[in-house]
């Protein structure tokens, strides 16, 4: 019966292997008949035999080994019970022997036990130092099957600190890999930086590690490995889960599960500075002072400690202190990008402008080559942009990884072996001359730049931090944060002017009215092939083109053949008959541009008094001059070379100083491809990255009324973009009118005015430009989402969101990406707000266009207006097609969403604008029937315009025209304080005022329950003040500059 031993083996003890045996004796007894009783032993003969013989083996002395393999086998044949029951008399006799424990640890991590059995061998000292690292090797690879990465790591550097001399090369380089892999896996990215770069040094390192290297504040988690489970047991691995939280965006939920960490790791200096790092991210000054008031002990080698204590610093106006944080920051981690950016700003704000470009430099570095490895991460990358990432890392001094790079550009796409021979030379010679310290004593906790340039000289600090010596700038004293601690803030202690919140309800009234359009962008809605173009919507203008006091409105049409300047259909204008309704008078002003229509511009191009139509086309751009009888005039602006040209939105204002206004053309694409290629559902072409972005383009008018184009506004020239939105404004408070372009896909543009270098003529040498654009978003804060994505910017609002005096901007995204809100601060950056202002999680789950900032209840507070509606239909409720538009009430806590339900009609509820999901587009501001109050009107691609009346019964008003004469006529860039008692409102006269669109050239304020106007600042954008005094609430004044009187409107 040994056979039948032999074949259950793997599976059986001896003893139920033996009883297999029984049987089968017992078996053979029965087959040998009846007749034969006498001739042997009987059945149950046997069966004492056999029991007589084991109880004689085991009465016998075994010996150790022989014990410890019987508790083996029982282990290989995966029975661990039995092998435990084995094991209890050894733990008695023999439990102190290496041997023994090391069986103990194997028999509780068969039992599932891994972290207890890790700890067991870990606290083995072993019988000799070989077979030391084979049991921290076996504990670390335990623990990293139960995703305790914060554990693992602690074997492994034990290898190298007891027996790295006795590891040869090939095992140097899997212990120093593995540590890499655990400690990234952990979140604690600096910590796995010397090993990264050791592996550089030896010519070991992989792909996926040069990928790790590139930027150690954000995460890198290897997802083939054991993912941790945090359902049962909360450990600081999940600090990884925050970072990729953080990484995602979710800032909320980063923060929510960094502050369970800090509770339940109180002593982690990691956890404690990465929610230092959150709160500052935010901008929560609340929340980061409570932090910064108990910090542990060594939290100080944290960057992420520095960098929050750098924001806290500027936040209190002590840029020299933040200077002193932020290179901190940056000594402790060199891949920091956005401690490069904030050091750059606090330099800049104190003049130090060489430093201050070598910090950006190194910023935009570093943030290309993020993009890069991130481009890399979707696609394998070209061999042009393999070298340009070397290029860029050669440029940062962080010559090792330089070399990795380009040695997988020569092993992706070849090169020669003299090529490759170099490169490993120069490998060589870098670890030579640098002496590498040795790893087996390496501090876990020691900054990247330790081993990638261990020399850590002056030379190398002095790079890195741009010249700056830290002992010249001065650290946060007590007294520093001490004053930190929260007070009470004047913004916080305004009481609300309408104590309590009024119902929103703003009402469609378009039909009612004689407003009949329906644009079309000449596709079948029913299909699911579209093309881009056809996706943006048309635009909206709003003017009083016959001077009688009401406005008038203006919209682009589409629905032809992109390629055709007369394929659409018409444009219409709207006459505003009183405030009682609109009549179509297109024909009869000449007005109906057949070109497919984008944006539109509503400005006093000729300086006469009447105001002209500037249209955005794909095609050739028309302006229609307004004759003041009636009729317009139209002119076409050159098309570019290309045959392409697609212009979505235009501003216009006086950007040059001269008192004319400029026209800013902002420009989508310049891809033939981009008009032919349809989008699906199952595609991305709707995606503008697969097409050549275009370059933005000023058109200035001469005093004789010729238009020409004007590169030399722009400071360095014109960045090519995805623009969709653009606002002209004097957003700085200096002389000269900025303009901001929100741009689809890539990083924003800010265009801050500055005095024209040469002075330089025109083509036609006529009048000097004044000043030119130099282009600021990423050094000023505006320029990508909050943790320096770029996004998918479509809509632009523009005013004082939180009531400091200072010009903010709403940016609407896609799918999946959070609004930005740019609050400007006093020292004139400005912060992301849409967290903390409670805009990030209602709008992540919208695709969002149109918006507009306006005191809709008066309350005092701008108030934002979103429309939304997808690029496709995908067919998913979890990714709807149509979409709601958003209301958010604006007051001194930040915004708030609306009930979509409670903003219909009081008497015909089924009257509901808001609960009705639609492909909305673009949106524009005016008070149509001149009642005081703002209404909206809104364009979307499956129904018609809609014109939402305001029948919010709220706080009082002022309204205000301006007229410049000295300035340009339409005053745009303009500034306005409005003060009533202890409160005052600051506005602006704008240009462009969002996507495709052109408000009413009104200025439109709330003061809540003040049925006074103290007075009136009018800044105009000659830089001269005019005061205005006691002017009666709910009124509309017009203001012409230097006329000491304000006229009231009356209707």
């Amino acid at each position: 019966m040994r056979p039948l031993c032999l074949h259950y083996r793997r599976r059986l003890s001896h003893r139920r292997c033996l009883s297999y045996g029984v049987v089968a004796v017992l078996f053979l007894g029965v087959l040998s008949g009846c007749g034969h009783r006498d001739e042997g032993p009987t059945a149950a003969d046997v069966v004492r035999q056999q029991q007589r013989r084991e109880a004689e083996a085991a009465a016998k002395p075994r010996t150790l080994d022989e014990r410890l393999r019987v508790v083996s086998d029982y282990l290989d044949n995966r029975n661990p019970a039995a092998a435990a029951v084995a094991l209890r008399p050894l733990l008695i006799s023999d439990g102190s022997h290496p041997d023994v424990i090391v069986l103990a640890a194997r028999v509780e991590a068969a039992q599932g036990n891994p972290v207890a059995a890790a700890k067991m061998l870990i606290e083995n000292p072993g019988a000799n130092e070989e077979a030391t690292a084979h049991s921290l090797s076996v504990a670390a690879q335990w623990l990293i099957e139960a995703g305790e990465y914060d554990l693992a790591a602690a074997p492994l550097q034990a290898i190298l600190d007891r027996s790295s001399a006795d590891l040869d090369a090939a095992e140097l380089i899997h212990i120093h890999r593995q540590l890499a892999e655990v400690l990234n896996n952990a979140g604690r990215r600096l910590a796995a930086a010397p090993h990264l770069n050791w592996l550089a040094q030896q010519g070991a390192i992989r792909e996926q590690e040069l990928f790790a290297m590139i930027a150690y504040g954000d995460p890198f988690i290897n997802t083939t490995a054991p993912a941790p489970d945090f359902s049962q047991r909360l450990s600081p691995v999940a600090l990884s889960r925050a970072k990729v939280l953080r990484h995602e965006g979710d800032l909320v939920g980063a923060t929510k599960l960094t502050e369970v960490l800090s509770a339940e790791f109180p002593q982690s200096t990691g956890i404690a500075a990465f929610r230092g790092r959150l709160y500052a991210d935010l901008r929560d000054m609340d929340k980061l002072v409570q932090w910064q008031s108990q910090l542990l002990p060594g939290i100080h080698a944290e960057p992420e400690y520095w960098f929050s204590l750098g924001i806290l610093m500027n936040q209190q106006s002590k840029p020299r202190v933040a200077i002193r944080c932020f290179a901190e920051a940056v000594k402790r981690d060199p891949t920091d990008r956005f401690s490069y950016l904030e050091l750059s700003r606090a330099l800049t704000s104190i003049g130090q402008v060489d430093e201050a470009e070598c910090a950006r430099q190194k910023f935009s570095s570093l943030d290309e080559t993020t993009r890069l490895a991130y481009t890399f991460g979707r696609r394998p990358g070209s061999e042009a942009e393999l070298n340009r990432m070397a290029d860029l890392l050669h440029t940062l001094n962080r010559e090792i990884e330089s070399i990795g790079w380009r040695m997988l550009a020569f092993e992706r796409f070849g090169g020669s072996t003299a090529e490759i021979d170099t490169l490993v030379a120069q490998r060589r010679e870098l670890v030579a001359k640098n002496d590498p310290p040795n790893t087996a004593t390496q501090d876990e906790n020691a900054p990247p730049h330790d081993l990638a340039s261990p020399a850590n000289d002056a030379d190398t600090e002095a790079f890195e931090l741009c010249g700056l010596r830290l002992n010249d700038w001065p650290l946060p004293a007590a007294v520093d944060l001490a004053a930190a601690v929260p007070g009470s803030r004047p913004d916080l202690d305004r009481e609300d002017s309408v104590a309590a919140q009024v119902p929103i309800h703003l009402l469609d009234v378009a039909a009612e009215i004689g407003i009949d359009f329906q644009y079309r962008n000449g596709a079948d809605m029913a299909s699911e092939h579209v093309l881009l173009h056809q996706l943006t919507g048309g635009g909206i203008g709003v003017g009083d083109f016959d001077c009688d006091g009401w406005p008038d409105l203006y919209v682009t049409q589409g629905g032809g053949d992109a390629f055709d300047p007369h394929g659409s259909e018409s444009n219409r204008l709207y006459r505003n008959l009183a405030g009682e309704r609109f009549t179509d008078i297109t024909d009869r002003t000449q007005t109906g541009d057949l070109g497919y229509g984008q944006g539109v511009a509503v400005a006093d191009i000729n300086q006469d008094g009447f105001a002209d139509l500037v249209v955005a086309n794909i095609g050739p751009n028309r302006i229609f001059i307004n004759q003041g009888d009636g009729t317009f005039s139209p002119l076409t602006l050159p098309a570019w070379d290309s045959d392409s040209q697609w212009t979505t939105s235009i501003a216009c204002g006086d950007l040059s100083g001269d008192a004319l206004p400029e026209i800013v053309e902002v420009n989508y694409v310049d891809d033939p491809t981009a008009l032919t290629r349809y989008c699906t559902p199952h595609n991305t072409l709707c995606n503008p990255s697969n097409f050549l972005p275009a370059s933005d383009r000023i058109w200035k008018v001469q005093p004789d009324g010729q238009i020409y184009s004007a590169p030399e506004m722009w400071a360095g020239g014109s960045t090519p973009g995805y623009g969709f939105a653009a606002v002209i404004a004097n957003t700085d408070g200096r002389a000269g009118s900025d303009l901001f372009v929100a741009n689809d896909r890539i990083a924003n543009a800010f265009w801050l005015s500055q005095a024209a270098e040469t002075g330089g003529k025109t083509e036609d040498e006529a009048l000097p430009i004044r000043y030119q654009l130099d282009e600021n978003a990423q050094l000023y804060g505006c320029a990508t989402g909050l943790l320096g994505q770029q996004q998918g910017c479509m809509g632009l609002a523009a005013g004082d969101l939180d009531r400091n005096g200072k010009i903010d901007f709403h940016v609407t995204n896609f799918w999946d990406q959070p609004a930005d809100l740019y609050l400007q601060m006093e020292h004139g950056f400005f912060v992301h707000a849409s967290v903390t202002r409670g805009l990030a999680d209602v709008t992540r789950q919208t695709v969002a266009w149109g918006t507009q900032a306006v005191d809709i209840d008066r309350n005092g507070w701008l108030d934002l207006a979103v429309l939304n509606g997808h690029l496709i239909d995908r067919h998913s409720p979890a990714e709807p097609y149509q979409m709601r538009p958003q209301f958010f009430r604006g007051d001194v806590g930040g915004f708030q969403l609306q009930s979509a339900r409670d903003m219909g009609s009081k008497d015909d509820p089924g009257n509901n604008y808001w609960n009705q999901p639609t492909l909305g587009r673009t949106m524009a501001v005016l008070d149509w029937n001149c009642d005081r109050r703002p209404d909206l009107v809104c364009n979307h691609l499956d129904v018609p315009l809609a014109l939402l009346e305001n029948h919010t019964e709220g706080g009082n008003s002022l309204q205000l025209e301006l007229v410049g004469v000295v300035s340009e006529r339409d005053a745009i860039a303009a500034e306005i304080t409005v003060s009533c008692g202890n409160e005052s409102w600051v506005s602006w006269v704008t240009g462009g005022d969002g996507f495709l669109c052109s408000n009413e050239p009104l200025i439109d304020i709330g003061i809540g329950a003040h049925e006074q106007v103290d007075e009136v600042i009018v800044r105009w954008p000659t830089g001269a003040e005019q005061r205005f005094s006691d002017l009666p609430a709910n009124g509309r004044y017009l203001l012409i500059e230097n006329d000491e009187q304000a006229f009231a409107r009356s209707f």
